[in-house]
């Protein structure tokens, strides 16, 4: 399995990329500088990529201005979390090369925007499931990402997320964790958000054993805040993976 972002191409067979997330909000110049320079170190703990999470009232130019900073800063891939197509075409045309959206591409320019920019995109499952939750996000999962492709984004950057912490109340959000091989099983890159949400509960130990479950059982992408636990978490069963073949 294999992921694009930019020029880049990741080979997803035996490890999982590490996600670091800095939150975006409306601010003055000293909280941007402070975003680059938290952006900056989760890059030195070994985050794959950087993410700017645009908080729904922040305004496109705003998150543009995020964006470029930090890819100006950094030598990793940048994303852009968003459900709204206007930040994400100005955040792709600052230098984004992937764009999450919480929605599930609910804006009807999102993945027009994508395309255009040769973009990368995360779809997630947003909000709690129907009573069969692992039917339903997978079968919601598999449209979107063909919606995607059908859209002009190719193939080989779609990544799909069941949105563990979206709305999901906990026995959901536990079988859904349970069921990431099946997921995993549709044949794209599968995303898993290990911070909040009731699978990550109340402290960093919760978070790391779902990210060690999620990987071992096929999770690609692991979004967080803590990536020096990530990492070592991505990187051990990397080493593991690559022992038993």
């Amino acid at each position: 399995m294999v992921l694009r972002l930019g020029p880049r191409a990741y080979d997803l067979s035996t490890r999982a990329l590490v996600v670091g997330v800095v939150p975006a909000g409306a601010g003055s110049p000293g909280r941007l500088a402070r975003l680059v320079d938290r952006a900056a170190a989760l890059a030195g703990q070994g985050a794959d990529v950087v993410e700017v999470a645009a908080a729904e009232a922040v305004a496109a130019d705003r998150v543009a201005a995020a964006v470029a900073a930090v890819v100006a800063r950094v030598e990793v891939p940048v994303a852009v979390r968003t459900g709204r197509a206007s930040v994400a075409a100005a955040a792709f045309a600052a230098g984004a090369g992937l764009g999450d959206d919480p929605t599930g591409f609910a804006d009807e320019g999102y993945l027009a925007a994508a395309a255009r920019a040769g973009a990368a995109v995360v779809a997630a499952h947003p909000g709690p499931a129907g009573p069969g939750a692992v039917g339903e996000v997978a079968a919601f999962l598999s449209e979107r990402a063909a919606r995607a492709g059908a859209a002009g984004v190719e193939r080989e950057r779609i990544v799909v997320d069941p949105g563990l912490e979206l709305g999901k109340p906990p026995g959901q959000a536990l079988a859904l964790l349970g069921a990431s091989g099946a997921l995993a099983g549709l044949g794209y890159p599968l995303a898993l958000s290990v911070d909040g949400g009731p699978v990550a509960g109340e402290g960093p130990g919760a978070g790391l054993a779902a990210a060690a479950l999620g990987v071992a059982l096929g999770c690609r992408l692991v979004r967080t805040a803590d990536v020096a636990g990530a990492r070592q978490v991505c990187d051990t069963l990397a080493a593991v993976a690559g022992a038993g073949s």
